[in-house]
């Protein structure tokens, strides 16, 4: 932990109480969405990196917790202020009304959508019945539209107390932020019951029926329009709610070595909003339908996902569209992009896991643009000009290289001739746009070491180059994977190297592909005493799954992947993701039906053969902690990291 954290926590009455109803509307006031008051206060002002207000209602009285991670060099008696000030700002007024209502919309969409998976929707139910009226799971939305902005102006005023609430403050030790974190705390009058606490669980779901969300590939209609940007439609009116899922190949492999980091720059800035609409007021406008707008940027893509309910499709399309027509690219937002980018940036050289996988996928990659990672350098992401954003932007988010889905709630017609008018005709650029340059599978020996004494675990990466999304011999290293190391619960190297012979308390392996190749690794975090016996056994493992697998293990991978196939598919926003990846890799159109099928027919055979193409081209180890380059424990190695 290098950067120093606030973490506040009031108790709050139980489930089902009016003051509980409006404890779990007021958590969306404050976070959660990117104009939320700690959002503002906090991110925007690059005061803090993360902030978090979490509210998860139990029958005993449970608690209601604020976390903030502050940037490098701001006081956390600053952050503590500025926290109490929202809070204490919500129990002195009421909630603007058009506050309260952009934020039960978003209730509304997060009852929807958070609730289309069967894992979510089962444990809300179940946590409901174990409360005693699972009924109540339907009844939440609707309870929490009663209420009155007096009433939630006097649940603030009387839970927001700082005569009442536990305060923890995280501070780090050491003048290069370094070392070991030093932990303060102060306690008020709080008396929660023991483990009362934050959680990442929601407690909204609706009690519907079971749906798995997979769907025949002949029912998504197919289509392109006039500049040339690709559409898939899968009308489905299960739920009053549409995914749109939007890709460009605006991905970091367009970097160029002195400028790693642009592409996340400019998808981060353009997101937020238009030449007529600052930021505040574009992404309130998407907040005010119960969604948001957030642009993600991988190796090779730039996927936007949006969510909308059915009754706002038409409006939310009319912001997307309008964003690509006119990005902002305002000097600020370029700038608050940029110090998000350097605070990520900052984080990811203390994590451990972070430094092994960069000198991992630089040292497979070779100098191929692959190595350019989404989150850049921190002298990239210093570097960018405002020109430079302006230029990538206009050379990638090509239509014509652009796959756009919509799954959900919709008329076809109606939205294909929408669709037309306002994306279709986004000016198409000159020329075809830019080719993958072929990468490198040849095996190559290297080792990479960032030694770092004062951490207290070693991660560990081994492997080399790995398939691309269409290679003939992708499905059998995907099941060779799953008994290589791909299940968390059996797998060869979680027998071997962590059960039978204790060398590491995390070990698997995993496949990264991309269009053009891939990488394939194994990922260890072990003690710096066990690193280079680590090391020897992975060898062992990749040379012995190369000589085979039993009949067993490769039905037991059939069945797991044939079993959990239909469960990634359980979401209008997943089902809309994979349409625009399977058009952008050029999968089979009928990819869905014949995936179980195709697991099924492979063979030993076919696993071996992919097998000892993947361990033929290992070689890279990259390490990160407390060894030297002989993989040795070197002095200073704290005792915990």
């Amino acid at each position: 932990m290098s950067l120093p954290q606030l973490h506040l926590m009031v108790r709050a009455p139980e489930i089902r109480s009016r003051e509980s109803e409006a404890l779990l509307l007021l958590a969306h006031v404050l976070s959660g969405t990117r104009t939320s008051r700690l959002d503002l206060a906090l991110l925007e002002t690059h005061k803090a990196g993360d902030v978090h207000a979490y509210y998860h209602p139990k029958e005993d009285p449970s608690a209601f917790t604020v976390t903030v991670e502050a940037n490098a060099g701001v006081p956390l008696d600053e952050i503590e202020e500025i926290v109490w000030g929202e809070l204490e700002r919500l129990g002195g007024e009421e909630l603007a009304p058009d506050a309260l209502d952009r934020t039960l919309h978003q209730i509304e969409a997060n009852h929807l959508f958070s609730n289309q998976g069967p894992s979510n929707r089962g444990f809300v139910l179940g946590w409901h019945e174990a409360h005693g009226d699972v009924g109540y799971a339907d009844r939440i939305v609707e309870n929490l539209r009663s209420l009155t902005a007096s009433e939630i102006r006097e649940t603030a005023e009387r839970v927001f107390r700082r005569d009442r609430c536990g305060i923890a403050r995280l501070e780090p030790m050491g003048g290069n932020g370094s070392a070991r974190a030093g932990v303060e705390t102060t306690t008020a009058a709080w008396s929660g019951p023991p483990g009362a606490g934050p959680s990442l669980h929601g407690v909204i779901c609706p009690r519907r029926r079971f749906r798995s969300g997979l769907t025949t590939s002949a029912a998504v209609r197919r289509g392109e329009l006039d500049n040339g940007m690709r559409v898939h439609l899968l009308p489905d009116r299960t739920d009053a709610g549409v995914a749109v899922s939007l890709l460009f190949e605006a991905g970091s492999r367009f970097d160029s070595p002195d400028r790693q980091g642009l592409a996340t720059l400019t998808a981060d800035t353009m997101e937020r909003g238009t030449s007529a609409l600052d930021f505040v007021k574009f992404t309130r406008r998407f907040e005010n339908l119960g969604s948001s707008f957030h642009l993600t940027t991988g190796a090779e893509l730039v996927h936007a996902n949006a969510q909308f309910l059915a009754r706002h499709l038409d409006t939310g399309l009319d912001l997307i569209a309008d964003l690509l027509r006119d990005p902002g690219f305002r000097g600020k937002d370029l700038e608050t992009a940029r110090a998000l980018a350097l605070s990520d940036l900052h984080a990811r050289r203390d994590d451990l896991d972070d430094v092994a996988e960069d000198l991992f996928f630089r040292g497979v990659a070779r100098g191929h643009p692959y190595g350019h990672l989404p989150h850049g350098t921190e002298e990239g992401v210093a570097a960018v000009t405002d020109d430079e954003v302006r230029a990538f932007h206009a050379r990638t988010y090509r239509p014509d290289r652009a796959q756009l889905a919509i799954v959900g709630d919709f008329d076809e017609d109606a939205t294909r001739r929408r669709l037309q008018e306002r994306f279709g005709t986004l000016p198409r650029p000159d020329g075809t746009g830019e080719t993958t340059p072929e990468f490198p599978s040849a095996r190559m020996e290297r080792s990479l070491v960032d030694t770092r004494p004062e951490k207290g675990q070693v991660k560990i990466l081994y492997g080399g180059p790995g398939f691309c999304a269409t290679d003939p011999d992708r499905l059998a290293g995907i099941a060779m994977n799953q008994i290589l190391g791909g299940s968390a619960i059996r797998s060869r190297l979680g027998t071997e190297i962590r059960d039978n012979r204790g060398l590491a308390y995390s070990v698997y392996s995993r496949n990264y592909e991309r269009s053009g190749g891939g990488f394939f690794t194994v990922h260890v975090g072990t003690r710096p005493e066990n690193a280079r016996e680590a090391v020897e056994a992975i060898r062992a493992e990749l040379a012995r799954v190369a000589e085979g697998v039993a009949d067993e293990e490769l039905r037991d991978a059939q069945d797991y992947l044939t079993g959990s196939f239909p469960l990634r598919f359980t979401t209008y926003s997943r089902l809309a993701r994979f349409w625009t990846l399977s058009a952008y890799y050029r999968w089979p159109e009928d990819y869905l039906d014949t995936y179980a099928d195709r697991v099924r027919a492979l063979t030993p055979v076919d696993l071996k053969r992919a097998a000892e193409r993947l361990v033929s081209s290992t070689g890279v180890l990259a390490v990160a902690g407390p060894v030297d380059e002989r993989l040795e424990p070197v002095a200073g190695t704290s005792p915990d990291g």
